[in-house]
């Protein structure tokens, strides 16, 4: 039982640690860009998946996952019968970039499971001209 309890506790330091460091890289990456024209992430990252205007700010987005259909049994009221979904993959990192009326960017923000967490994975999206690492 103690060793259990020894590994469990160390296998959630490891995850907690795990997921501090990815936050921290994506971080990194992102204020990477701030005070930079937005055309030169363009031609890092290739065009964008979206643009937006929300109240009065124009938001940049960069989305990679699929989605896909999802076929399964349901109980519907005791009556099982087939039907599928559509669902958003988990392999999901969006990132979103606000830029001011010259383009430049002036905040940025990440979410996803399949943004890089290591400085390797980080380096494909990090500004050259603004390299921490």
């Amino acid at each position: 039982m103690k060793k259990f309890l020894l590994c469990t506790t160390v296998l959630a330091l490891v995850c907690t640690s795990v997921y501090a460091w990815g936050k921290e890289i994506m971080d990194t990456v992102m204020s990477s860009w701030y005070g930079e024209s937005i055309d030169a992430v363009i031609n890092r990252w290739g065009y964008p998946t979206d643009e937006k205007n929300i109240a009065g700010r124009k938001l940049i987005i960069w989305s990679e996952g699929t989605e896909h259909s999802v076929d399964s049994w349901g109980d519907t009221n005791k009556d099982w019968s087939w039907g599928s979904a559509t669902v958003k993959d988990e392999e999901v990192c969006t990132r979103t970039f606000e830029v001011d009326e010259h383009n430049k960017i002036i905040r940025g923000q990440w979410k996803g499971e399949s943004c890089p967490f290591t400085q390797f994975g980080g380096k494909k999206w990090i500004n050259p001209r603004n390299n921490p690492w």
